[in-house]
């Protein structure tokens, strides 16, 4: 099992080796949040991708934090989320019926189209835990945004200014041993020139 820390040095690597500006990935990793917080687990990378295409943002961005909801989070997230959407809805879910919906949610399998698991859920226990879970992610995904955005452009635009230096800085340097090489072939070559004007004397 991949560790926290670990989790997280990842999607710092591949922010950072993701291509494009600032906006473009902070963007992207915004879509994959709001995605992550809205739409139940299972559905959440073909749905992130797409989102992405449309908005032309960074598809790695929004793929890699579409897993804020992820096995272990879900169990701390989805219960208050769905608890918070009630605060708007008026609707009170139990905490079986949420246990119930992470299952379900599980369940899902979107490459084969197989939502069967999550359909039997909902006509059993009603669209009120949904609609719960709709209004409760989108509010709390729309606040994590908000707070994430900033936060990540002001990181990926100094790695930007930092990567340009460092850019510069080698251009520069070999810049400079360029122009040595051909400071020191000119100094041998101009060495050589009176060695050979001696001798055509001599002759």
């Amino acid at each position: 099992m991949i560790s926290v820390t670990r989790w997280f040095k990842l999607i710092k690597l591949k922010l950072l080796r993701e291509k494009g500006s600032g906006y473009f990935v902070a963007m992207g990793a915004v879509v994959g949040l709001m995605v992550g917080m809205i739409i139940p687990m299972g559905g959440q990378t073909l749905i992130a991708l797409f989102l992405a295409w449309i908005l032309r943002v960074s598809k790695t961005a929004a793929c890699t934090f579409t897993f804020i909801s992820n096995p272990w989070s879900v169990i701390f997230i989805y219960p208050f989320q769905i608890w918070f959407g009630g605060l708007i809805s008026g609707i009170t879910i139990s905490q079986a019926t949420i246990d119930d919906f992470i299952e379900a949610g599980n369940k899902i399998k979107i490459m084969s189209l197989d939502f069967s698991a999550m359909g039997t859920f909902l006509a059993d226990e009603g669209s009120g835990i949904m609609i719960n879970f709709v209004i409760g992610g989108t509010i709390l995904g729309t606040i994590i945004s908000l707070l994430s955005y900033p936060t990540l452009i002001k990181f990926l635009n100094r790695h930007h200014i930092q990567r340009s230096k460092r850019i510069i800085l080698r251009a520069e340097i070999r810049a400079r041993k360029l122009k040595q090489m051909i400071e020191t072939e000119l100094a041998v070559k101009s060495k050589k020139s009176p060695e050979v004007s001696d001798d055509l004397d001599q002759s």
